[in-house]
């Protein structure tokens, strides 16, 4: 579909490819989803891959599998179950995922908000950028890796159930590298890096 200021209602849909401005998709089913898309409304209940370029976007998926953002700018997304999310850039997006299963990657974020209530056995977490606010709820159970270089940090983990092996703040510059549980090799990583970075970390 290549759409300006329309809009398309669909049962269950294979693969799709919609190119548009000023459009509403809604969908039961989608297969794998090539979007571009220009202040656009999306809704679709169960897709497979999305691969997305978005700018004025909202986006609502109650299941997907992958997630992969080549660029956005000023979105509003609301999953309920996610395996994958992987943002190349982002600028002023707000993510609200009820579960991710498996990874999180940000490469380029500013201003962005991400609200993840739970998680699964994650395998890893990458947050790179500025101004960027991540709450995330984690298995109490698992056990993973921790490393930060921030500058203006504003953390809230539960340090006293890890093993700190470096942390090191010099004026507002902050490294640390820490160990949640059982240290083991290619045990999940969590990455943040970045400045005026907001993280905080809720067992559940």
């Amino acid at each position: 579909i290549d759409a300006y200021n329309d809009k398309y209602t669909l049962g269950r849909a294979g693969d799709i490819r919609f190119i548009d401005k000023y459009s509403d998709l809604i969908a039961e089913q989608g297969g794998h989803t090539e979007m571009d898309c220009y202040n656009s409304t999306v809704s679709i209940r169960q897709v497979e891959d999305v691969e997305l370029k978005s700018k004025y976007g909202s986006y609502e998926f109650e299941e997907a599998r992958n997630l992969s953002i080549s660029s956005a700018y000023n979105d509003k997304y609301e999953i309920e179950s996610l395996r994958s999310l992987i943002v190349t850039d982002s600028k002023y997006g707000v993510y609200r995922i009820d579960y991710l299963d498996n990874s999180l990657l940000l490469d380029e974020g500013y201003s962005d908000k991400l609200y993840i209530k739970g998680s699964g056995g994650l395998k890893g977490l990458k947050v790179n950028g500025k101004y960027v606010v991540l709450e995330l709820g984690i298995d109490e159970k698992t056990d993973f890796r921790f490393k930060a270089d921030v500058k203006y940090p504003k953390f809230d983990i539960n340090e006293e159930a890890m093993n700190i092996k470096i942390k090191i703040k010099e004026g507002s510059d902050l490294k640390m590298e820490a160990i949640k549980g059982t240290e083991t090799e290619g045990m999940p990583s969590f990455y943040v890096n970045g400045y005026d970075m907001a993280v905080t970390l809720t067992e559940q």
